[in-house]
């Protein structure tokens, strides 16, 4: 039993260089071909459910990555996005000018408070649950998401305390693979690569390995799952995140 988590291809958004959350932005031409992409990829996988946040680009991700095994997309609420607040909607310079701590605290290592935000402990309790669906389902599902949200399964799988600063950084259309054992544990492994694909991996500080398989290139304008801090002006590796996934 697998759980195949898939960012959402490139959104208008995320274009525009836009912190979304719960905004909600479609795909661009690139986010539809790196879709495209994605779905070839999985092809010749075993799905028994395609589930996806009803965001649209995610939502719209998820349509084209299920046509090939002919199932119909389940758009599961718990999947959206971080809400990210007052935030939301706008650019890394508009987020500096009208509050700066946020930048500041992003320099101190420190995760930042979002005003309005929607509170980690509130959503790491709702991905968990998508988590204890799957696990007690005990089949194979592709969750079409986002980065924020994939980064907590990561967290979550991995122990890691969900107030922690971002350690994970996913791509556009990345592929986060979690597994069950045989007790029943939900497991990150190791990375693995296929001629198809080319492979980026980031590790968090105990030790797991997440598998993140990139289809085509062109993400540059990615949200980073902990809010963007590159758009705050703060130096890449000033927060200590693990880095490797987003920009290979």
């Amino acid at each position: 039993m697998r759980l195949l988590l898939v960012r959402h291809g490139q959104s208008e958004g995320n274009a525009s260089g836009i912190v979304q959350g719960h905004r909600d932005f479609d795909l661009t031409d690139i986010g539809r071909m790196q879709a495209e992409a994605t779905a070839e990829r999985l092809r010749g996988e075993k799905v028994d459910r395609i589930i996806a946040s009803p965001l649209k680009r995610a939502f719209s991700t998820a349509v084209v990555i299920a046509a090939p095994h002919a199932l119909e997309v389940e758009p599961v609420p718990d999947l959206m996005e971080y809400d990210l607040g007052a935030v939301s909607g706008l650019t890394g310079a508009q987020i500096r000018e009208r509050y700066p701590e946020i930048g500041q605290a992003y320099a101190r290592g420190v995760r930042p408070v979002f005003p309005g935000e929607e509170g980690r402990d509130v959503f790491a309790a709702r991905v968990r649950e998508v988590l204890d669906d799957w696990a007690e389902s005990r089949k194979t599902v592709v969750a079409v998401a986002h980065g924020g949200v994939i980064t907590a399964v990561c967290y979550a799988v991995a122990g890691i305390d969900p107030k922690r600063p971002g350690l994970f950084e996913i791509a556009n259309c990345a592929i986060t693979e979690v597994v069950l054992d045989r007790a029943g544990r939900g497991g990150l492994p190791p990375a693995t690569t296929t001629p198809a694909t080319s492979r980026a991996s980031s590790r968090a500080s105990i030790g797991a390995k997440a598998s993140s398989k990139r289809t085509i290139p062109g993400d540059t304008a990615e949200e980073r799952a902990d809010g963007c801090a590159d758009r705050f002006g703060v130096p890449r590796g000033a927060t200590g995140r693990a880095r490797g996934l987003a920009r290979r």
